[in-house]
């Protein structure tokens, strides 16, 4: 029995008292039924906590690769439509090979250039899945723009030495140290409460600021992508 089920065993007792006062002393009140009801559905999840734990994670699972982004003959698919909405696929489940400039393979997730302006996810993919593409489509490994503005939050220590050095490589791309600083106080919060519940300490990219400072208009979405893809 593990330190979660105890302290829900512990709080469905607590519960149970609680509502059995409030029977007690208030009658059938909505306040005690609902303790009760509470208690009962607690007790519940107490008893078969394994199970629902290997149904949940079975259906997260489906469900997480149910967006994952497929290789089909001439194209990647996109079972539910394209992520981000602004995008200028829009809700299109089809990007054609002949329409990529370029995959980015040190990137997490690996991500496909197009129109030479935005980058595009290929969420689920690995390494392996796109090797064979390698003859169709230029593999590049440019730098990471965002990869550099988030490593400050990472559950990693860094020197000042690596943060004058990342520095250095974003102002080389056009980001002054003003501007990063900017950018690192806009999405700061988000991010550190993702760093909070998961300790992520390996990499933190476009994607994951995308994501994390959900809801994406168009506005942002287009300046996640100068931003990834500025250079001088």
């Amino acid at each position: 029995m593990n330190i979660f089920r105890i302290i829900m065993f512990v709080g469905c007792v607590i519960l149970f008292m609680g509502s059995v006062y409030g029977f007690s002393k208030e009658g059938f009140s909505a306040h005690a039924i609902g303790g009760m009801l509470l208690f009962g559905w607690s007790g519940l999840l107490f008893l078969f906590q394994d199970k629902w734990d290997r149904l949940t994670s079975n259906f997260i699972e489906r469900k997480r690769k149910s967006f994952h982004c497929q290789i089909q003959k001439d194209h990647f698919f996109f079972p539910r439509g394209y992520y981000f909405k602004n995008s200028s696929l829009g809700k299109k489940k089809r990007l054609k090979f002949t329409d990529i400039d370029e995959i980015r393979t040190n990137t997490i997730p690996h991500t496909a250039l197009i129109n030479r302006n935005e980058i595009i996810f290929l969420v689920g993919l690995s390494e392996e899945d796109i090797k064979p593409l390698s003859s169709k489509i230029p593999f590049t490994q440019p730098q990471d723009n965002w990869m550099l503005i988030c490593d400050e939050f990472l559950d990693t220590e860094y020197s000042e030495k690596e943060k004058e050095l990342n520095l250095k490589k974003l102002a080389e791309s056009g980001i002054s140290e003003e501007e990063v600083k900017k950018i690192r106080k806009r999405i700061s919060f988000r991010m550190l409460v993702s760093t909070y519940l998961t300790l992520e300490w390996v990499y933190y990219g476009q994607w994951d600021v995308m994501r994390e400072t959900w809801p994406v208009n168009k506005k942002k979405y287009w300046w996640t992508m100068d931003i990834a893809l500025r250079k001088k």
